[in-house]
C-alpha cells in the first residue's frame, strides 16, 4: 500500500541520516572548528527532521477522527482532495513546518560558515553557535506548536516573541559577518 511505501522511504532516509550524523559527530571529518560545529548542529537537526517526518507519516495514516479545525485546513493542504483527517494538519498546526524548520538549518549554518571563512570575523565560532541556537530554538518551538495543534503562522504573543528572538539569531550572525570587513583585518579568525 501507499502507506507502507511512504513508511519504508522515510525509514531508509532516516537511517541514512542517523548514520551520517553519527559519523560527523563521532568521527569528524578534517574541517575547521566553525565548519565542524555547523555540520554537527545541522546533521543532528536533520535527524530531528527525519524523526518528525516519520512521525508525520505514522500520524497521517493512523485511524482518527478529524477535529473541526482540520477540515478546511486539510482541504487547503491537499488541494481539495481530502477534507480530513490528513497528515499535513494537526489541529490548527501545519505539520510540515515542524519538519521543515530543522531540516533546512544545515544549509543556513553552512552558508554562514562559508561567509565567516571569507570575511574578517573575530570569533566566528561564537557567531555560528548564536545562529545554531536560533535554529534549535525555532525547531523546538515548531515542534511544540505542532504537538499542541497551534498554528505557528499566527502565534500568540508569548510564542510570537519567542519566534522573533529565535529567528533573530540568524540574521544577527549574518549581519555581523557582513559588516566585519569594516572593522579591519582578520582578528582571531578561527580554524
Amino acid at each position: 500500500s501507499l502507506y507502507a511505501i511512504k513508511l519504508c522511504g522515510v525509514s531508509v532516509l532516516g537511517v541514512t541520516c542517523f548514520l551520517a550524523a553519527a559519523g560527523v559527530v563521532a568521527q569528524p571529518v578534517s574541517a575547521n572548528r566553525v565548519q565542524l560545529s555547523a555540520l554537527r548542529h545541522g546533521m543532528v537537526l536533520m535527524c530531528l527532521a527525519a524523526l518528525v517526518g516519520f512521525g508525520q507519516v505514522v500520524y497521517g495514516h493512523a485511524p482518527r477522527a478529524p477535529t473541526a479545525d482540520e477540515w478546511p485546513r486539510c482541504l487547503e493542504a491537499t488541494a481539495g482532495a481530502v477534507a480530513g483527517p490528513c497528515y499535513e494538519i494537526h489541529g490548527k498546526a501545519i505539520v510540515k513546518l515542524a519538519h521543515f524548520l530543522p531540516l533546512h538549518a544545515t544549509e543556513v549554518l553552512l552558508l554562514l560558515t562559508w561567509a565567516i571563512d571569507h570575511a574578517s570575523v573575530r570569533d566566528g565560532h561564537i557567531l555560528l553557535h548564536v545562529a545554531a541556537a536560533g535554529c534549535w530554538s525555532i525547531s523546538i518551538i515548531g515542534l511544540w506548536q505542532t504537538f499542541i495543534g497551534a498554528d505557528l503562522r499566527s502565534p500568540g504573543l508569548h510564542v510570537g516573541v519567542a519566534v522573533l528572538f529565535s529567528l533573530g539569531c540568524v540574521p544577527i550572525a549574518f549581519l555581523r559577518v557582513l559588516f566585519a570587513p569594516l572593522s579591519g583585518g582578520k582578528h582571531g579568525h578561527q580554524h
